[in-house]
């Protein structure tokens, strides 16, 4: 993957599958955010990479413990499907040479979906995502609408 400074994408790191890396910031006056972009083979030599068509949308938060999952998008005429991954953010231990750790993994191919909305009640539910942050979609503004 390629990794950069949100703000600063022009001076990125690569970092090779099952490798890591020492990241250090570009512009320490920056939130510690950085985003992601899939790395694609330059040509044959499987030692050179390329960027892929576009960073994350969302950004990794290095000042934040937890877990998150992004997408990540791939240009169509590579013929590779856009990714979810996950991000974990941790604090690194002694062995590991770094304050925090930051692993990124493949969410997974279980549809390869962002986000899973599981209705565990008796009734059914329709969920809606506005077009517009004032738009009221129902009566009670929080998007959820009760089709029981």
């Amino acid at each position: 993957i390629f990794l950069a400074q949100d703000s600063r994408l022009d001076k990125r790191e690569c970092i090779p599958s099952q490798k890591s890396a020492a990241f250090h910031w570009t512009m320490a006056s920056l939130p510690p955010r950085v985003r992601v972009s899939p790395a694609l083979y330059a040509s044959t030599d499987k030692n050179k990479y390329r960027m892929g068509c576009q960073w994350t949308n969302g950004s990794i938060e290095l000042d934040k413990v937890g877990i998150t999952n992004m997408r990540m998008s791939t240009p169509e005429s590579d013929g590779i499907k856009p990714k979810v991954i996950q991000v974990e953010v941790r604090l690194a231990n002694k062995a590991q040479n770094s304050a925090v750790l930051v692993v990124i993994s493949d969410a997974g191919e279980k549809g390869n979906s962002l986000y899973l909305l599981r209705n565990m009640s008796s009734r059914t539910v329709l969920v809606t995502q506005p077009l517009y942050i004032n738009e009221a979609i129902d009566s009670d503004g929080l998007g959820f609408i009760d089709t029981s």
